[in-house]
């Protein structure tokens, strides 16, 4: 049975990462970056957001496996190490906690300009790949390890699990999901779920 846990919880993100991207590879640059309210983000911002979030996965949870309990210089995600904030001509001081689009409100969300969808698309796919491969290198018995969740750092004043950790981002994600299934809906006329 070794490997069961990790087995499950890889096949959950790996779909959950894969309908992300089918339900936004469809869609043409506008309506991609519409809002259609001034409180209903924008699908490409759903996608960057938990893109982000996967990015922080893949950079801190294997610091956190390891024990450590600080992220030393700082997340060294594939955001920071290739600057995207920068290429992209987004201001790092607005994108909210950590750069992941959290707590910066809609005025703010609603103010970025995503570069094309193919970038936007080619960075949520390299960062779902780099998170489900740290989750693919995870044993049974290090999703017991407890410590500091890095991926809130200064946020949460409790210890959680690795476990704990996964599930909230495999939760977190699937949350985006619908949230984008919802507008897309609304953007072409025709409802329907990507994921049964």
């Amino acid at each position: 049975m070794d490997g069961m846990v990790r087995t499950a919880f890889a096949q959950r993100m790996a779909a959950v990462n894969g309908w992300l991207l089918t339900a936004t590879s469809d869609l043409p640059d506008e309506p991609l970056t519409r809002w259609l309210a001034p409180d209903v983000p924008s699908v490409a911002w759903h996608l960057w957001h938990i893109a982000r979030w996967s990015d922080r996965v893949h950079a801190l949870l294997p610091l956190m496996i390891a024990g450590r309990h600080e992220s030393g210089s700082g997340e060294r995600g594939l955001w920071e190490l290739e600057s995207l904030a920068s290429q992209w001509g987004f201001d790092r001081g607005g994108l909210g906690y950590a750069q992941t689009g959290m707590e910066m409100g809609d005025k703010g969300a609603s103010s970025l300009a995503f570069p094309s969808k193919d970038r936007l698309l080619d960075y949520a796919r390299r960062a779902f790949a780099a998170a489900e491969a740290v989750l693919g290198a995870i044993e049974d018995h290090q999703f017991a390890v407890c410590g500091p969740d890095l991926l809130y750092a200064g946020r949460l004043d409790r210890e959680r699990t690795v476990c704990e950790v996964v599930v909230a981002h495999i939760s977190h994600a699937s949350r985006h999901l619908g949230s984008i299934e919802g507008i897309r809906a609304l953007l072409l006329h025709k409802p329907g779920s990507l994921t049964f």
